[in-house]
């Protein structure tokens, strides 16, 4: 038997009604049900406590009805069961869910949620719809599909479950297309896409464009637009993804809905909202964008009128990712003929802080972000386009990405706003109403310039291969001068840290127009080294961009990055050690690798750009931030040097099936064995189930890795290797190599037998640099195998966290350290041993 239950905790039962309908799908044990539900008065004649049943139903074996059956849905517990009997499955089978919800949104209060889910045998959960205050709001007209696929027995009990707390009045929402289906491929519905929504003209042409509508199955068959709010207007082709129509000549807000249906009669909602303003007379114009690197951002705005200009009624608006305006600073003040007023970014360097007028986070953009200025709330001149993404970055005068880490200056013959920015952008450096600059140009802020370009400043690097304290700097960069102006009598580069740059030394004209020179070694590392390029003839003179470049210094062990990651988190820190799962492999499209030293931790290596270099087993030295995103320890944005490649992998911790799920195990490589109970299917990727007794943890197998999990047989043991992870509550094991999963357990687990708890003399010593140190532990838990100075300082954690009985080996790399004695000091379980060495340089 089969049971469709549907616990009814809505609202209030004085003013709760609903109606269902069940009918007959087709054979073979598919179902169809749909029911709806709102908070409008009562008027079925019910009273509080009464019972309004299923009547003129009785389940006859395969018999269903044929839809004219209505049920007034309505008791003093909130449930309704409907009951399907004699349904014919075979012993055990996979069983399908999906269904679609439709949120009518009018009034939704912050303390308001929505919860509805279903569950098998009372054990296995899924959400397909968990919202709360303003996240419901964000759902409105928004049709949403779940599924779930379950082995489960015929006996099975299957309960929909609703849930809705509310204290607005008139909230709708419906729940449609519910189907359980033991075979066959369920539809997938199409996603509606009306655009972003839009500040237009009066008067003016707009466009509605819904052709970012998709479909999983491509099988989209109908468009349709309605108007739902605002002063009628005629819509022409309103059938089509493209539709138009003529703003009406006075202010005021009109929205539109987009309907898209498939070929399966699946249907998808989206709006899209349209301001219509009258026209403003702006005196003001963006005249300079910088997007430079980390906070380095700020916005110029330029009076071109030969009278002052009051700010009020001005502000800048962001909108990012193709999203709507959202961050927005209003401005204040005057500003006289000629002047600008400079919006910068709270973490920008002093050299941009210096010349702002204020601060805001309409700063925080990207290069696929969106700016607008507002005068009473009209758009009067744009930097992209609000409700569009093109990704990295705009094309600008003919420039790939240019608003992507670019300065931009607007040309001085431009004395008027343009919100079209496909013109304003131009496709050449003629047609342009822009000029674009180098990244991290900053010369111009605060003042919009007109004159002549004296020296252009091009390919400038760094050409030592990796920076570091202790050791010079060599730089490059070309220089041209302009027209009518002689070549540089005098080149230097100013640099320094802290956002500062107030040292300088000399370049040297090398060949052509390519000057060289070296920056004196800095004294501390782990430093992002701020520099630019000036160049002077005694008559004209010019700066380059402001450049920067990461300075590595001592690596600090990565156990002591995560026993102290509230402190290092932000920081930049130079680390050391062996590439675990190389670049290409969780990720194809960016560097997400992982990295592990001789403390025996590791932790993700994290860039936007793909560096394919990072290969497995490859020994490497890098620079970076540290940061902790979300419950991953990541070094990012990174400078690397490969000092050696095929280099032994370090040893793994071997955890049972419980000790994987452990905090301590983050980044850190390890092995895993136990019994393939299931596998999981996800969109992007498998999770194999591993379980010993009543213990199970997940084995992470990402399509990028070209794993084929196909291979893998339930019901058999595996020892499995992969780097600890945690995805929200959930502990994994990120699988990277088919190599790293064998059915040969005795041979894959390596611990030995544990004869006690002991620290084993270290091998060799005296050394230098490494020496190998083997330690037993008696019992599973918590151990720590640490490198102690001889004032007692601990200066490297070589082993940490959860491990099973056995026996261990670790390695101590002390090439940074300098000669002298030191201590190895094992705990575990209350227990200490302690070793010394002598390191002989």
């Amino acid at each position: 038997m089969w049971t469709l239950e549907m616990n009814q905790q809505i609202m209030p039962l004085e003013n709760n009604t609903g109606q269902a309908d069940v009918n007959y799908v087709s054979t073979g044990g598919e179902m169809g049900f749909s029911a709806y539900y709102t908070n409008t008065r009562n008027d079925v004649g019910a009273t509080d406590g009464d019972y309004i049943g299923v009547t003129d139903y009785t389940p006859d074996g395969n018999a269903f009805p044929d839809g004219s059956q209505a049920y007034q849905l309505q008791d003093a517990d909130g449930k309704i069961t409907v009951t399907l009997d004699e349904l014919t499955f075979s012993s055990t089978t996979t069983v399908y869910f999906s269904a679609k919800v439709f949120i009518e949104d009018t009034g939704y209060e912050s303390e308001d949620a929505i919860r509805i889910w279903l569950t098998v045998d009372g054990s296995t959960e899924v959400d397909l719809i968990n919202l709360s205050g303003d996240d419901i709001e964000a759902y409105e007209n928004i049709a949403s599909w779940a599924t779930l696929s379950e082995e489960v027995n015929p006996s099975s009990s299957v309960v929909l479950r609703f849930e809705l707390d509310s204290n607005a009045g008139d909230e709708a929402f419906w729940i449609d297309d519910i189907v359980f289906t033991t075979g066959g491929a369920i539809p997938n519905a199409p996603v509606a896409d009306a655009g972003g929504n839009q500040m237009v003209a009066t008067g003016a042409t707009v466009t509605l464009d819904g052709s970012g509508s998709s479909d999983p199955d491509n099988n989209i068959d109908t468009y349709q637009w309605t108007q739902f709010s605002g002063p009628t207007v005629s819509l022409s082709d309103a059938n089509s993804a493209i539709t138009t129509f003529t703003a009406p000549s006075t202010d005021t807000d009109l929205s539109f809905e987009l309907l898209v249906t498939d070929e399966t009669d699946l249907e998808s909602r989206d709006t899209a909202h349209v301001s219509v303003r009258e026209p403003q007379d702006s005196k003001l114009i963006f005249s300079e964008y910088i997007d430079g690197t980390s906070s380095n951002k700020a916005l110029e705005l330029y009076n071109f009128d030969e009278s002052s200009v009051d700010l009020t009624g001005y502000s800048v608006k962001l909108a990012s990712n193709g999203n709507n305006w959202s961050n927005e600073v209003q401005l204040n003040g005057v500003l006289e003929p000629g002047e600008v007023y400079v919006i910068a970014n709270s973490g920008a360097v002093q050299s941009i802080l210096d010349v702002s007028d204020t601060t805001s986070n309409v700063t925080y953009f990207n290069g696929n972000d969106a700016l607008g200025l507002f005068l009473n709330d009209v758009l009067v001149d744009a930097i992209g386009i609000q409700g569009e993404d093109p990704g990295t970055g705009w094309s600008v005068a003919g420039e790939d990405n240019a608003t992507a880490d670019q300065t931009l200056i607007r040309k001085p013959s431009i004395e008027s706003g343009n919100t079209n920015w496909t013109s304003s952008a131009g496709t050449n450096a003629d047609d342009s109403e822009w000029i674009v600059m180098d990244y991290g140009y900053y010369s111009d802020l605060g003042s919009h310039t007109a004159g002549p370009v004296a020296y252009t400043f091009s390919n400038a690097e760094i050409t030592t291969p990796f920076p570091q304290s202790g050791s010079e700097i060599s730089l490059s960069v070309d220089i041209t001068p302009g027209e009518d102006v002689s070549a540089p009598s005098t080149v230097k580069v100013w640099y320094g840290t802290g956002g500062a740059q107030p040292n300088s030394a000399d370049l040297w004209l090398e060949s052509g127009n390519n000057y060289r020179g070296t920056i004196p070694a800095l004294t501390e590392g782990n430093v992002v080294l701020d520099y630019y390029i000036e160049a002077t003839d005694g008559t004209n003179s010019a700066s380059s961009a402001l450049y920067n470049v990461l300075v590595a210094g001592t690596a600090t062990p990565i156990a002591d990055i995560h026993d102290n990651i509230d402190t290092y988190d932000g920081q930049i820190k130079t680390i050391e050690g062996v590439m675990t799962i190389g670049t290409g492999v969780l990720r194809d499209d960016r560097t997400s690798a992982y990295l592990q030293d001789n403390s025996g931790r590791g932790l993700n290596v994290y860039d936007e750009a793909l560096y394919p270099d990072l290969e497995r087993s490859a020994h490497v030295k890098i620079v970076g931030e540290i940061v902790l995103y979300f419950t991953t320890v990541e070094i990012k944005d990174i400078t690397y040097y490969i000092t050696a490649t095929g280099e032994s992998l370090p040893a793994a911790q071997q955890v049972s099936v419980a000790g994987a799920n452990s905090d301590d195990l983050e980044g850190t490589l390890a092995t895993v064995t136990g019994t393939l109970s299931r596998i999981a299917d996800h969109t992007d990727s498998k999770n194999l189930i591993l379980s010993d007794g009543p213990d199970s943890t997940i084995v992470k197998v990402w399509g990028t890795t070209g794993i084929n999990t196909d291979t893998l047989s339930t019901g058999t043991e595996y020892a499995i290797t992969g780097v600890g992870s945690k995805y929200s509550d959930e502990h994994q094991l990120l699988l990277g190599y088919p190599e790293d999963i064998t059915d040969d357990v005795a041979v894959s687990d390596e611990r030995g037998i544990a004869s006690g708890f002991g620290l084993s003399p270290a091998y060799p010593n005296p050394f230098n640099p490494v020496t190998g140190i083997e330690f037993t532990l008696e019992e599973a838990g918590n151990h720590e195998l640490s490198v102690y100075n001889i004032t007692g300082r601990r200066i490297a954690t070589l082993s940490s966290g959860y491990a099973e009985p056995g026996v261990y080996k670790q390695t101590w790399n002390a090439g940074d350290m300098t000669s002298g004695v030191y201590f190895i000091r094992l705990r575990s379980a209350g227990r200490i041993a302690t070793r010394k060495v002598v390191l002989i340089k």
